[in-house]
């Protein structure tokens, strides 16, 4: 018997006793490393296993595989002390259910009444093991460490020392909770962590709450005010302003002003984005300088820019009066290959009124004949569309626009 696919990782255990293997067969199987005898095949992972190992006492098996996973078996030798403490009996067999309870359902035959009697304290004091780290965790350090002497007193081969033991459990149980409160802050769920932290300090009295506290609620705070400046800075002005909000409404000391200007300035070229910000007073002035450089389109004067992303370029109409407004966006040059243009109307405040990607399949995009009522600002994007459609989605362009004021 064997595996059934190329062996990439073996081990051997601390006493030398066993060899640990990991294979593309998907299996980690054990064996005896003196007779080569299979005592035992763990399946669980879907993809090959590369990499596999005994912890230092040797009561557990771990396994890395291509599957994304690494899993923690517990050894032939520790299921079987399982198996018998559970059953409370040396008996030589095992029922059918009890095999595939304890992972044993492969197994051929099981030890002797003979052979099983003298593990009858080893598997008492591995159960004894198991309550005291369970009592750790949920904080009982007394219990746990009485538990865990029980154990040892069973079985003094036991490689623990219950005190020490036991503290440590304890203490990695309360680290694990605010550390996960750490995360939730960050993830500003402040509610959430604070549950964490109560936790924390039911099962540590030390556990100086209202320093931790304040700690969750700084990392809340950094995290909304480096995310709401990201947002802004790509573009996403709206859940920009949320995060940020939410970082003003945790410490009202934060200056939102300057952390809006701060995204802005992260990426100056996001024009409509930043220029939809004249339509929030509270923040105009910040973009009012940047946004009055958008150069002016003429009516009946072509104009010629450069598409270079799907963004594309700005221009400024100024319309006096009701009109009626066509607006015509193509390649540069007649002669060139068509653009696959993408012309958009915005009003005042980069609220689109309309927009045409040329779907026709002709070489240029229109708007025509468009009812503009109302005086004012209004804003022209000349963008290019969809890279793959067999014509350019970059390059130069022509730009112009007829006014026809409304009679």
């Amino acid at each position: 018997s064997g595996h059934a696919g190329s062996v990439w990782s073996v081990a051997f255990s601390p006493d030398g006793t066993r060899i640990v293997s990991g294979s593309s067969d998907s299996t980690v199987r054990v064996w005896d490393a003196q007779s080569g005898e299979e005592l035992a095949q763990l399946s669980g992972h879907s993809d090959w296993v590369r990499s596999v190992a005994f912890s230092p006492d040797g009561t557990r098996i771990v396994s890395g595989s291509d599957d994304s996973t690494v899993r923690v078996w517990d050894s032939p030798h520790r299921l079987l002390l399982a198996a018998i403490a559970a059953i409370g009996r040396p008996s030589p067999l095992l029922t059918d259910n009890e095999r595939q309870s304890f992972g044993l359902a492969g197994e051929d035959r099981l030890p002797g009444q003979a052979e099983l009697l003298p593990l009858m304290h080893p598997a008492q004091a591995q159960k004894a093991v198991d309550a005291g780290r369970a009592l750790a965790r949920s904080g009982r350090l007394s219990d746990a460490i009485t538990q865990l002497e029980s154990a040892l007193a069973l079985d003094p081969t036991l490689p623990i020392q219950p005190q020490t033991l036991a503290q440590s459990i304890f203490d990695n149980g309360v680290q694990a909770l605010l550390f996960a409160g750490r995360e939730l802050a960050k993830a500003d769920k402040l509610n959430e962590a604070q549950a964490k932290l109560e936790a924390a300090a039911a099962l540590d009295a030390s556990v100086d709450m209202a320093q931790v506290s304040a700690e969750f609620k700084q990392l809340a705070l950094t995290a909304l005010i480096e995310e709401g400046r990201k947002l802004i800075s790509t573009g996403q002005i709206d859940d920009g302003l949320l995060r940020l909000q939410g970082a003003a409404a945790l410490d009202s000391s934060i200056d939102l002003r300057q952390q809006v200007s701060e995204g802005l300035a992260a990426a100056p070229g996001l024009v409509i984005s930043h220029c939809g910000l004249l339509a929030t007073p509270e923040f105009a002035d910040l973009v009012t300088e940047f946004c009055d450089q958008i150069p002016t389109i003429v009516p009946g004067e072509a104009v010629t820019g450069t598409v270079e992303n799907s963004a594309g370029e700005v221009w400024r109409l100024e319309i006096g009066a009701s009109s009626r407004v066509t607006i015509t966006l193509s390649a540069e040059s007649d002669d060139s290959d068509p653009l696959d243009a993408y012309l958009t109307l915005y009003d005042g405040t980069f609220g689109v009124i309309a927009e045409n990607d040329d779907s026709q399949g002709g070489r240029d995009s229109e708007l025509l004949n468009l009812l503009i009522e109302k005086a004012g600002t209004y804003w022209i994007e000349a963008g290019g569309c969809c890279p793959g459609s067999g014509q350019r989605s970059v390059g130069g362009y022509r730009l112009w626009v007829v006014v026809k004021a409304e009679e």
